[in-house]
């Protein structure tokens, strides 16, 4: 009898442990493409969290879309810089400063392995990307050059 309470009492607090932390599943089996380059994502990859949106970490993407960032860690801020346009974001909050505009995202920023992971279609829109998600093939496509590549369809004027 006392070895089945005690296997309850494991079984509860494992259960309780389970659901109290956000679920982040790492999506190592996602593929991110810029410009039809694969982005290799050396030392943290990709990541599903509970809001279902793949979180990158923000130098890779922005990187190969053009950017340039800095960070600042005592303030746990991020810089962007993409030609005269500039983003700024706090790991932990929901939204970044684009242009002096706040730009609000529904999920949070974290750290991971050292790296700012952020909402991939977020970063990749600011810069001016198009993102597309295939989700048979668990790939995203981002490209800045999405009418030179598929042209513009539709009624010419």
């Amino acid at each position: 009898m006392r070895k089945k309470r005690i296997a309850m009492l494991l079984l509860e607090v494992m259960l309780l442990v389970g659901f109290a932390f956000p679920v982040l599943a790492l999506a190592d089996d996602i593929r991110v493409y810029v410009d039809n380059s694969e982005v290799i994502f050396w030392d943290q990859k990709p990541v599903l969290n509970a809001d279902n949106r793949i979180l990158v970490p923000i130098r890779y993407v922005s990187q190969a879309l053009g950017g340039e960032v800095k960070w600042f860690g005592e303030s746990q801020r991020v810089e962007i810089k993409y030609g005269e346009q500039k983003m700024w974001l706090t790991v932990g909050e929901n939204f970044a400063w684009w242009n002096g505009e706040k730009k609000d995202f529904d999920t949070t920023t974290i750290i991971m392995n050292n790296r700012v992971m952020i909402p991939l279609r977020f970063v990749s829109e600011c810069l001016g990307a198009y993102v597309y998600w295939n989700g048979a093939k668990r790939e995203v496509f981002i490209t800045k050059d999405y009418l030179q590549q598929h042209g513009l369809k539709g009624a010419y004027f």
